[in-house]
């Protein structure tokens, strides 16, 4: 069974054992034309394994793990941004042995949770269009793909990163 808590400084060790990789065969391409855009799925060639760094919470206050039997196997942070009243997701790490468990979904929910006590009105959160997984399970808890930036991750013409804006309200 999962436990959800806030984040204590002394979990920064098995934090940072979660993991922030992924390995996938597919991606989505980015398709623009005229005034619309649109996902479409691509096969890779050879898998693609991209991992993430991972520090310090940023937000400590709205930091939360999730254990299962005394093990940490979940990381979240959530930011809260006033001016437009939005939630934050800034990061959502399940260790690869513990995914497809509801995991990640119960600390979405915690910080969900927390984004509604501080009055946000939504969630949002920014991944990258090769990170396939990631674009599947926010869909399938209710996330809305809302924007694109071709160049958050850098010149266009050096990476086929693009970066992906999903949005659930609250």
């Amino acid at each position: 069974m999962v436990q959800v808590r806030r984040w204590d400084p002394r979990d920064a060790p098995q934090v940072h054992a979660v993991g922030t990789a992924f390995t996938t065969n597919l991606i989505y391409d980015l398709i623009t034309e005229d005034a619309c855009f649109c996902l479409r799925q691509a096969s890779l060639d050879a898998p693609l394994t991209k991992s993430y760094p991972l520090g310090t919470p940023e937000n400590p206050d709205h930091a939360v793990v999730a254990e299962v039997g005394g093990q940490i196997v979940g990381y979240a942070e959530l930011a809260f941004e006033s001016w437009n009243r939005r939630g934050s997701v800034r990061h959502l790490y399940v260790s690869d042995s513990h995914r497809g468990q509801g995991i990640g979904s119960a600390l979405l929910d915690a910080l969900e949770t927390s984004a509604r006590a501080l009055g946000a009105r939504s969630l949002w959160v920014e991944t990258q269009n090769v990170n396939y997984p990631a674009i599947q399970f926010y869909q399938r808890v209710g996330f809305v793909m809302t924007g694109f930036d071709r160049s958050l991750y850098g010149p266009v013409s050096e990476s086929r990163e693009v970066a992906i804006f999903f949005e659930r309200d609250l």
